[in-house]
């Protein structure tokens, strides 16, 4: 029996079979290649595991800084927290952990942050996802895909530790 993980991966490799063009041609290749990067963090996710105790959050950031700063604040906070620095992998590790917060940025490698937080809200849709922003005109797109909340870079690290506690 095919998992959620299976069925919404399928679905997301089909819908790009039939490019139109050399660009759609391009991106159908980058989707594919991040999609079988998150196949390996949703193995090593589920290979691992997570204590389920205590509430989970995934910290999806490019910055050494960043991530270790988030985990700090929100392991204060009571959460066991996952960290990874691209967006196929924070892609596998949601999918397979099935977390209650994500706090990404926008942009992040390997995946489009608004394909990202569309396809999470299909396959986890109780979590919260938190975005901040390296292109603020990017917010509405974010949104509509499903983020919870949404900040600029420019507000600072302590805007972002607010919005992961609502």
């Amino acid at each position: 029996m095919k998992t959620a993980w299976q069925e919404a991966r399928s679905t997301w490799l089909t819908a790009d079979e039939s490019p139109r063009n050399r660009e759609e041609t391009v991106t159908g290749r980058r989707k594919r290649s991040a999609l079988e990067r998150a196949d390996a963090a949703f193995e090593k996710t589920c290979a691992v595991g997570h204590p389920h105790e205590q509430p989970l959050a995934v910290v999806a950031m490019r910055q050494e800084w960043l991530r270790h700063r988030l985990r700090t604040h929100l392991e204060a906070q009571g959460q066991h927290v996952l960290v990874v620095d691209d967006g196929a992998d924070a892609l596998g590790t949601c999918a397979a952990s099935s977390p209650d917060l994500l706090v990404c940025e926008q942009p992040l490698p390997s995946l489009v942050t608004s394909d990202l937080v569309r396809w999470l809200h299909v396959l986890c849709p109780q979590l919260r996802i938190v975005v901040q922003l390296d292109d603020p005109s990017t917010a509405g797109a974010i949104l509509d895909a499903g983020a919870a909340a949404v900040t600029s870079r420019s507000t600072g690290v302590e805007e972002l530790f607010r919005l992961v506690h609502p």
